[in-house]
């Protein structure tokens, strides 16, 4: 280990004479200290890391002590941040999920320089996250040009085999189809556009 590389290591600093642990309120953050007659430093340690998060020098204390709460406010921030998001996301998961019933429309729509159009309906509720989903037939409403038209699903016209699919946190049911796409919701009478080529 080459010295540059031994004073970027957290271990280092625990065990290093000439720095001191600071005493900090934030979960998973390490500040090491070290003060001598014409400057102090700091070094700075988030989360799991073992490399520094950065390492300077400073000419003095109050000037050190301000930077180095403005680091840790930050990672705090991000902490409540992050916490609160994920309380969020679960409650959203959560409300979406419920409102898929056995009998809703999906659809996906995808396509480079055309546009594919597939319709599924959802046939059981297997789990709170999990359904199982059957593709459906469609009809043509209108043509639109030579490459497009619009079509709508024809409610429990089955084709193909059911599939047991996972529910995202947004209501939308992830690789609903065999290349991966995401269905979104959708209802008999819906009209979408399909084209094939131009």
């Amino acid at each position: 280990m080459t010295r540059t590389t031994r004073f970027n290591q957290r271990e280092y600093y625990k065990n290093a004479e000439t720095f001191t642990k600071m005493n900090v309120s934030v979960p998973n953050v390490e500040v090491f200290v070290s003060k001598v007659e014409d400057h102090v430093s700091a070094v700075f340690f988030s989360g799991k890391k073992t490399k520094a998060d950065w390492r300077f020098r400073f000419d003095t204390e109050i000037e050190m002590m301000k930077y180095i709460d403005s680091k840790i406010k930050y990672i705090h921030d991000r902490n409540v941040y992050k916490e609160e998001k994920k309380i969020k996301d679960k409650i959203l998961a959560e409300t979406n999920r419920k409102e898929i019933n056995v009998g809703d429309l999906f659809a996906t729509s995808w396509g480079y320089e055309q546009t594919n159009v597939d319709f599924f309906q959802v046939i059981e509720k297997v789990s709170a996250t999990r359904v199982k989903v059957q593709r459906i037939n469609l009809k043509v409403n209108e043509t639109t040009s030579w490459a497009s038209d619009n079509i709508s699903p024809i409610k429990d016209d089955f084709i193909g085999e059911p599939m047991i699919k996972t529910i995202n946190k947004y209501g939308n049911i992830s690789k609903i189809d065999e290349y991966g796409h995401s269905g979104y919701k959708t209802h008999e009478g819906a009209r979408h556009h399909r084209s094939w080529g131009y």
